[in-house]
């Protein structure tokens, strides 16, 4: 999914999509938010001249549309309540509206608001119980009531983040679990694609597999189509995520650990293949490298270790390995500032290149690594024992 302006062409299948929403708040039992045709066409028209309204895209389809804007909002002058950080500069998100079926839009959209400026207001009706669901679930906060301008009562939210201040990794992961499966897959290059595929380079007689950062398991679909008899082992720092995984296959051969899989003793010659899926990429070389000798014990003969990460590769970027020495230096720099040591793990992106992975794979010890499947940054690699 892709975020753009909003353009007069997009204007058939946004009102569309408003159409729709309209329809689907009465389904759900929400009857008095957008009567008689509210937005009007004239409303999200003077938006786009304005350059405030967007559309989520995939390809040609728009998915959803909203409006934000960086500025005072005067509906939220006055609040029966209280605004967190009232002083500061906010984005106000209004006329967000999803396709039918377009699962995981909208909170696409929030979360890109959101990174746009990390101060977010947003409003919805009482009886629209989705879109509460949805802003608890991405960690909105409830702050009061206010007032349109034509006297109805709006719920008011707002989600305001912590600058550029590192989370430790599991408290990172385990505040988002409720809404990762959605927000992740439509981040990343590849999407959910990129987790059903590691079913297909794994060997025909795989039945024991050990999964690094396992999360929700969002690749376990496509393994137990291919494997549905497979005995998981999965570790991860997230428990609220774990938590999650098991509701969803409470009957499958799981064994789950939460624990970190850098510290975790994996055995010798027990599994068949291991996989590790976007978890990798927030490591240094020495990291990885001992965690890859680890990976080729713990794998039987003639077994293999897929990685799906993201990674930097001459394909999508001039020089990868600047791009990586730059994640690097600016990881260490907010280290600094912020009076952060190497005792504990922090949430931050450090993309290796994909020729930097191999060597580490290689000096760990596996016989032959190829780069198997690649969408932009999204880089799958098979290392073979």
């Amino acid at each position: 999914m892709q975020i753009r302006k909003t353009i007069a062409s997009d204007l058939p299948a946004v009102m569309q999509i408003y159409a729709d929403a309209r329809q689907m708040m009465v389904e759900s039992g929400n009857h008095n938010q957008w009567t008689g045709g509210h937005p009007a066409q004239a409303i999200i028209e003077n938006d786009i001249a304005e350059g405030k309204s967007y559309v989520c895209t995939d390809g040609e389809t728009v998915l959803a549309v909203f409006y934000l804007d960086i500025a005072p909002d005067p509906t939220y002058a006055k609040i029966d309540g209280a605004w967190q950080r009232p002083d500061a500069e906010y984005g106000v998100v209004h006329r967000i509206a999803r396709a039918r079926g377009a699962k995981g839009a909208g909170a696409f959209c929030l979360e890109w608001c959101f990174g746009q400026i990390p101060n977010i207001r947003i409003d919805t009706h009482r009886d629209n119980a989705p879109m509460i669901k949805l802003l608890g679930r991405l960690g909105y906060k409830y702050c009061g009531t206010i007032w349109l301008e034509n006297g109805d009562e709006r719920l008011a939210f707002q989600k305001v983040g912590a600058g550029n201040r590192l989370e430790e990794m599991s408290a990172f992961f385990n505040s988002r679990a409720e809404s990762y499966n959605e927000v992740h897959v439509g981040h990343i290059d590849g999407g959910i694609e990129s987790k059903n595929v590691i079913a297909s380079f794994l060997p025909a007689h795989t039945k024991s597999i050990i999964d690094f950062g396992i999360g929700t398991g969002l690749e376990l679909k496509g393994i137990f189509d291919r494997f549905p008899n497979a005995k998981i082992t999965g570790l991860d720092i997230a428990e609220n995520m774990l938590d999650l995984l098991k509701k969803t296959y409470p009957d499958k051969r799981i064994n789950l650990y939460c624990e970190s899989y850098l510290d975790y003793d994996f055995g010798d010659n027990l599994y068949d293949a291991a996989v590790s899926v976007m978890t990798l990429h927030h490591y240094t070389h020495e990291v990885k490298t001992n965690l890859y000798r680890k990976i080729y014990q713990c794998v039987k003969q003639n077994g293999v270790y897929v990685e799906c990460d993201y990674m930097l590769s001459a394909h999508e970027h001039e020089n990868p390995q600047e791009v990586e020495d730059f994640h690097f230096s600016e990881y260490q720099r907010l280290k600094d500032e912020q009076g952060l040591t190497d005792s504990m793990k922090y949430h931050y992106d450090t993309p290796c290149t994909v020729d930097n992975q191999i060597t580490m794979l290689l000096e760990a010890g596996f016989s032959k690594v190829s780069e198997v499947w690649r969408k932009k940054d999204t880089v799958v690699l098979v290392a073979e024992k």
